[in-house]
């Protein structure tokens, strides 16, 4: 029979274990999400070795569902059903910050959209809307109206895709993510040519181009192509700026050729217009 003193040490020693064993976990999954955008393949291996049973607590079962959710999606695995994300889904919905419901909202739209319903995905989206004005995380503000952009372009409403685009843009500024704010730049100028809009192309294009040294040859090249364009809707000789392209990309590989033999045509220069396709 257990005398007073034992049972307050029993106490004692349960809950000195259970406190250990939430701070155990706070570390790890604090070292999980602060990989997550650095290196996704090494935050999913973290979170993959951990054992779901021995989550202290339905909180923590909602964090490392938004976590391994997150890490799937930034690995390129796409998930087609709600089962990993559910216990984010009902643990947030009534508790949380305001940046987990956004996150955990974004990332039930991105599972609808690889289960190709766009209706469901445009949904969720709009969910994680509501949550902006009160989240600080700017990096994820900008994935979402990119995703939602993204929507709207395969739905050909390409004024609404810009306009999601441009705040994209924004919040990948603010968050200082160069990388993807060209990209979503890039993506501006491309529906800005797909209206022939070539005077909104090249004020956007104006935008990074002083980043080019920054980036990758695919980002680069993307530049180059929105330029021809541009330069050749005023008249002008894209001869100089065909050889400026070739010199630029390091990688043959990410040259448009398809885009580079339109600029040859459009130069008058047939026989390196048939070489390039």
């Amino acid at each position: 029979m257990l005398t007073k003193t034992s049972l307050l040490v029993s106490i004692y020693l349960l809950l000195t274990t259970a406190s250990c064993h939430r701070a155990g976990t706070d570390r790890i999954l604090d070292e999980a999400e602060r990989l997550l955008n650095r290196d996704p393949e090494r935050a999913l291996s973290i979170l993959d070795s951990i054992v779901q049973d021995e989550m202290p607590g339905r909180k923590y079962k909602a964090r490392f569902a938004l976590l391994h959710s997150a890490a799937l999606d930034k690995n390129h695995i796409d998930i087609l059903n709600d089962s990993i994300i559910a216990p984010a889904a009902r643990w947030y919905r009534r508790h949380g910050t305001a940046e987990e419901k956004l996150k955990t909202w974004y990332y039930l739209g991105r599972i609808r959209q690889n289960a190709g319903d766009p209706d469901a995905a445009m949904e969720c989206f709009a969910k994680a809307e509501r949550h902006v004005g009160h989240a600080k995380d700017r990096l994820q503000t900008g994935m979402l109206y990119s995703a939602k952009a993204f929507i709207y372009e395969q739905l050909y409403c390409i004024e609404e895709a810009m306009a999601n685009t441009v705040t994209a843009s924004e919040n990948y500024l603010a968050a200082k993510d160069t990388s993807r704010y060209v990209n979503a730049v890039l993506n501006i100028c491309y529906d800005c040519l797909s209206i022939e809009d070539y005077e909104n192309a090249e004020k956007w294009l104006s935008a990074i181009w002083p980043r080019m040294e920054d980036m990758t040859d695919a980002q680069k090249s993307g530049c180059y192509v929105v330029a021809l364009h541009t330069v050749h809707s005023k008249g002008k000789d894209t001869g100089p700026l065909i050889t400026e392209y070739l010199e630029s990309i390091r990688d043959s590989s990410e040259i448009n050729w398809i885009e580079l033999a339109y600029a040859y045509e459009n130069a008058g220069d047939y026989e390196k217009g048939i070489e390039a396709l």
